[in-house]
């Protein structure tokens, strides 16, 4: 598993079921982009939530038992305010009793049980395309009463300093509150961690070295030894070579 990755939440009243799904998920093929597959009950999410834990991936049974309230009206009640930054995965074994009412809330895929690996497998595909698709749109910053947008493409690095983050492009710097763990989770997968306090930008590289990438624009931003073989990886997946 990576450091740095989707986060997902198995839910089902059968407890049972969540982790035979969740097995499902660590077995798929994009299981190296998440960080953290989670079963649990239907009563065990509102808690979850609550301590501050954000969830990239859904996956939620429609039928919850003898519930009173179904897997359609938890999204609506635990994520109808944060549009479409989670992804959700309907579960049913009742497909054509609820296949209009999941429109109620935004949802990526509806899949069948009993599961197939290969639907599970697009289900997965499409929540992760969704949710790259959504880290390259502009990034809204709050410094003070206004209000900066601040496209992924023009930044060269994220620094952490303290209880702050300074966003760097060439031409400008911006620091708000924030977690640099908050910001690589709205960044494209193009930013990868070089040092616990950077996040560098793939596009921005010229040359990496012993302790160091050198910028575009000729700045540069350490990389740690524990991050070194990270970040080589990542700009040989990133850049085309000749060799």
């Amino acid at each position: 598993m990576l450091d740095e990755g989707y986060s997902i939440v198995v839910i089902d009243d059968d407890y049972y079921q969540a982790l035979h799904i969740a097995g499902m998920v660590e077995r798929s093929k994009r299981a190296s982009a998440f960080s953290s597959v989670k079963a649990m009950k239907p009563n065990e999410l509102e808690v979850f939530l609550s301590q501050g834990t954000s969830v990239d991936i859904l996956l939620v049974d429609i039928k919850l038992g003898e519930s009173e309230e179904d897997g359609i009206g938890l999204v609506k009640r635990c994520f109808s305010g944060q549009r479409d930054a989670t992804q959700v995965i309907y579960v049913t074994g009742y497909a054509d009793e609820y296949h209009t009412s999941v429109y109620r809330t935004q949802h990526v895929y509806l899949l069948e049980k009993p599961l197939v690996q290969e639907h599970l497998d697009e289900a997965l595909e499409a929540a992760c395309a969704r949710l790259e698709e959504q880290s390259f749109r502009p990034v809204m910053l709050k410094l003070g009463r206004e209000g900066f947008v601040v496209r992924p493409s023009c930044i060269l690095y994220v620094e952490s300093v303290k209880r702050k983050i300074r966003i760097v492009q060439s031409d400008k710097t911006f620091e708000t509150y924030a977690k640099i763990k908050d910001a690589k989770r709205l960044l494209p997968s193009s930013f990868v961690q070089c040092h616990k306090s950077f996040l560098v930008n793939m596009a921005w590289v010229e040359r990496i070295e012993k302790g160091r990438v050198t910028l575009l624009d000729g700045s540069a931003v350490p990389v740690s030894q524990r991050h070194r073989a990270e970040v080589r990886r990542a700009l040989s997946l990133y850049a085309r070579s000749l060799v």
